[in-house]
């Protein structure tokens, strides 16, 4: 296996806060390095707390596919993008936002399920049950399912 470049020293690049996207099962951050190397940087969470859609920040890379975002090597505000670009990442990283908040929410609704509501009369039997007798109501369960 190849060893990935490592820089002698970091690499300063002024990268600009795209905001939040929502693939459907993820929130992803993206920035946008300055100089356009095809290279848009994504990462499950926000490497930059606090960061603002549109805001820009001086990052050092260890390597080609390597940030440093701590001691040191902390990213650096350096401003604001333009005020109409700054509206549209904002308006599309609230958005995102909004689509996982209620994905979420949709899965935390369907937590309790049909089948969860179903079963909830042998669930509790099963819980006043001892051991023995726990074992022989899953037993019980298992045999009924099987002959389906």
């Amino acid at each position: 296996m190849a060893e990935a470049e490592v820089f002698p020293t970091p690499v300063a690049q002024l990268w600009t806060y795209l905001g939040a996207s929502w693939d459907g099962s993820t929130l992803g951050h993206h920035y946008r390095p300055e100089i356009e190397d095809g290279h848009n940087w994504s990462f499950n969470k926000n490497i930059i707390q606090g960061a603002r859609p549109g805001a820009q920040y001086m990052v050092f890379l260890a390597s080609p596919d390597k940030v440093k975002i701590a001691g040191e090597y902390a990213p650096v505000y350096k401003g604001l993008v333009d005020d109409q670009e700054r509206a549209r990442l904002e308006l599309d990283d609230r958005e995102a936002q909004a689509r996982a908040r209620m994905a979420k929410q949709a899965k935390n609704d369907m937590s309790t399920s049909a089948l969860e509501e179903a079963l909830r009369p042998i669930i509790q039997e099963y819980s006043r049950r001892n051991r023995t007798g726990k074992a022989a109501l899953l037993g019980s369960l298992i045999e009924i399912v099987s002959r389906v």
